[in-house]
């Protein structure tokens, strides 16, 4: 996977939880709620063969998408 196969959105996330943040912190970032933003980010991570928030940024990075 590599930038075109991910959104704009999808970057967003990985960046803010690259810096450490949240699914929590995100949501309250973007204005959605903490549950709809643990979805994306579960599904983020089901897209990138990640089983954690820290094993799907060092995929993003290995992969130069962050």
């Amino acid at each position: 996977m590599d930038r075109a196969q991910l959104d704009d959105h999808e970057i967003t996330i990985l960046r803010f939880l690259a810096q450490g943040m949240t699914a929590s912190d995100i949501a309250a970032a973007a204005g959605v709620s903490p549950r709809q933003m643990q979805r994306r980010v579960q599904a983020l991570r089901d897209r990138l063969g990640a089983a954690t928030n820290i094993q799907a940024v060092t995929i993003a990075v290995r992969r130069s998408v962050i």
